[in-house]
């Protein structure tokens, strides 16, 4: 079983918050009929702010996908990665396919994020998170 983990971005106040917990509400039929998250919110000065949400659309919860870069780092939903296979450098956004229950990465090419998608393990080469779509758009669009 993968580590649970989730991080919480605030678009109006283009910040992450981390240390989140995610609750989820079920009917009889165990059918969810909510989510809410709580957290802290982590300044780059080190200061901290408890954080409760509940649906607010303007924060955008990103689950741990399970694996991590050639760097060690965790690979969230939403990141953008970089695979160096030796041909050349391609960009691809990470991103939950609910009818494949599973992340999968969908190709940046010229700007736009395609439909050609395909699973992270098939990727050969070198892979390095660069940014994410949330807080550095500009990296689909710089191809």
């Amino acid at each position: 079983m993968r580590e649970r983990i989730y991080r919480v971005w605030d678009s109006r106040r283009k910040e992450w918050c981390y240390n989140v917990d995610v609750y989820q509400e079920a009917n009889f039929n165990n059918e969810i009929t909510d989510i809410w998250w709580t957290g802290q919110w982590l300044f780059e000065n080190g200061d901290k702010a408890e954080f409760f949400d509940n649906k607010n659309p303007k924060n955008i919860l990103c689950d741990y996908i399970g694996k991590q870069d050639s760097k060690g780092v965790k690979i969230f939903e939403n990141d953008i990665i970089e695979n160096e296979n030796g041909v050349d450098n391609q960009r691809f956004l990470v991103k939950y396919n609910g009818s494949a229950c599973a992340y999968k990465i969908y190709w940046i090419n010229n700007g736009t994020v395609t439909t050609a998608e395909s699973f992270l393990f098939e990727l050969r080469g070198k892979i390095t998170i660069i940014g994410n779509s949330l807080q550095n758009p500009e990296l689909i669009g710089e191809l």
